[in-house]
């Protein structure tokens, strides 16, 4: 059953990028990843260039982002400083591999003035000249460990389909 679902979720995923873009711009390295249930695609915006932004609501006021650039030469840390810059409790997730892939991954909390304070976590995989990323938004009132066990059951879940780029091989 839960192989079942798993290979349901992801092939929403496919079809839910497959329906929102041409067959030149799916092109490219896709993060998968096993969401919840209860997620809802908000937004999918694919660019020309193969770029893309797939955003899924998630109950409580979360959310999750699935992003792929052509060409991105930021960093996790840049990624950060530039999205998220009242970042505290900057957590590395260690020995990080996606897809076979090595990956760069961070917990933190945000807490911008008049806003609800966050528990985000960013993974970023870098496959041939493609960035992919994943961005996991939840409002800390839902409570740490109950977030984490969520993120992580996602990050466990990740894989890289990789339809146009070959993979170095990783030893």
């Amino acid at each position: 059953m839960k192989i079942w679902i798993k290979t349901l979720a992801i092939g929403l995923l496919l079809f839910a990028l497959a329906a929102g873009a041409s067959a030149e711009n799916i092109d490219g390295p896709l993060l998968l990843v096993n969401l919840p249930e209860d997620m809802r695609m908000i937004e999918n915006v694919v660019f020309d260039d193969g770029d893309f932004v797939q955003t899924y609501q998630l109950s409580g006021g979360a959310y999750v982002q699935l992003l792929r650039y052509s060409d991105f030469d930021m960093t996790l840390n840049d990624l950060i400083f530039s999205e998220w810059s009242l970042a505290t409790d900057v957590q590395t997730l260690d020995d990080l591999k996606i897809g076979g892939l090595p990956a760069d991954g961070v917990r933190l909390n945000s807490a911008e003035e008049g806003f609800e304070p966050l528990r985000v976590t960013l993974v970023m995989v870098k496959v041939g000249s493609s960035t992919l990323v994943y961005q996991a938004v939840y409002p800390q009132k839902l409570g740490e460990e109950q977030i984490d066990a969520s993120v992580q059951a996602m990050i466990s879940s990740m894989d890289v389909l990789n339809n146009s780029v070959e993979q170095p091989e990783v030893g």
